[in-house]
């Protein structure tokens, strides 16, 4: 018969196990989508790498997803962040994108460029 403390000992690590499993838990769920974040507000969100960059139209492609690209059209307006213009993006790099919609068009409020972390 076990006693009263070893049985509190024992819930305790139960107590902490249940914890550790659900932290675990919320944190794969939430890596599973980070390449697609979007906001609900009037300003969405986006991150991905560029597809293709023309300067011609004034337009980035980004691919957000394996089955997704968002073409983005960069204004007078739009801010960037690691660059200073739409020639220095290049088609690979990792980019952030808040932009709004404006009829059928997703118009870029701010583009920053991600840093490569790569070996």
């Amino acid at each position: 018969m076990r006693t009263i403390t070893q049985q509190k000992k024992q819930a305790g690590w139960l107590v902490i196990l249940t914890g550790c499993l659900l932290l675990f838990t919320a944190s794969f769920v939430a890596a599973q989508d980070s390449t697609s974040e979007m906001s609900v507000e009037e300003t969405l969100f986006t991150q991905g790498s560029v597809r293709k960059v023309s300067t011609e139209k004034n337009t980035i492609s980004v691919k957000v997803s394996k089955e997704e690209k968002i073409q983005i059209l960069v204004t007078p307006l739009t801010d960037f962040v690691g660059m200073k213009s739409l020639t220095e993006l290049k088609k690979g790099k990792r980019v952030k994108v808040w932009y709004t919609l404006a009829g059928e068009e997703n118009r870029a409020v701010k583009v920053e460029l991600l840093i490569d972390v790569g070996c």
